[in-house]
C-alpha cells in the first residue's frame, strides 16, 4: 500500500531537477493565457483585504450556478 521511502525520495529528487526544465519551456507559451485569468477574475473586497479571486470570494450568481448556493442562502 506505501511506497518505500527510498522510492519517494528519488521522486522528490526527480521533480527538483525536472520542474525548471518543464516550466521553461511551458510556461512562456502559457503566460498571456495566466496574466488574463488574474485580470478577469480579480476583484477588489471591501475593507484591508484588497484583490482576491472571485472564485475566493464563493460569487455563485457569477461564477457558478446560483441554484446550489440558493438553497443554502
Amino acid at each position: 500500500m506505501y511506497e518505500y521511502k527510498v522510492v519517494v525520495f528519488l521522486q522528490e529528487l526527480l521533480g527538483i531537477i525536472l520542474v525548471p526544465f518543464i516550466l521553461c519551456f511551458t510556461l512562456p507559451n502559457s503566460s498571456q493565457a495566466i496574466v488574463d485569468f488574474f485580470r478577469e477574475f480579480s476583484v477588489e473586497k471591501d475593507g484591508h483585504i484588497g484583490f482576491i479571486c472571485s472564485f475566493a470570494a464563493f460569487d455563485f450568481g457569477k461564477n457558478g450556478n446560483s441554484m446550489v448556493c440558493g438553497c443554502f442562502f
